[in-house]
């Protein structure tokens, strides 16, 4: 089951996420995915600035004040333990990859970087 919330308002992801996590529930959802147009958490501490996570907690992520969802989505899915894929909903096929499993965008869990 695919649920589709298109972007755009500030907090409103969070409204939706609230509305529709018992229904991710209910399904056994693997993940949330977020489709944006940037290609993930983007590291605000490396030297550019522009350096792509490819696998982040949801502690470093709340922590470090990346933006790429806000602190209450990404607590609520944190306490239900539903892993969130940030993925560039405009480059192709990046929706089919996502949905198969390969690895797009940033990774956002409990384990967080694997050291």
């Amino acid at each position: 089951m695919i649920f589709f919330h298109s972007p755009g308002t500030p907090f409103l992801f969070t409204q939706q996420i609230l509305k529709y996590c018992p229904h991710f529930m209910s399904v056994n959802a693997d993940a949330l995915l977020k489709g944006k147009n940037m290609d993930g958490v983007y590291d605000c501490h490396s030297d550019n600035g522009s350096m792509t996570v490819d696998h982040i907690s949801f502690r470093e992520v709340v922590s470090s004040g990346f933006t790429s969802m806000d602190t209450m989505a990404i607590t609520y899915c944190e306490e239900n333990g539903i892993p969130v894929v940030v993925f560039n909903l405009l480059e192709p096929g990046n929706i089919s990859r996502a949905l198969c499993g390969e690895r797009v965008g940033t990774l956002i869990d409990q384990e967080g970087r694997v050291s």
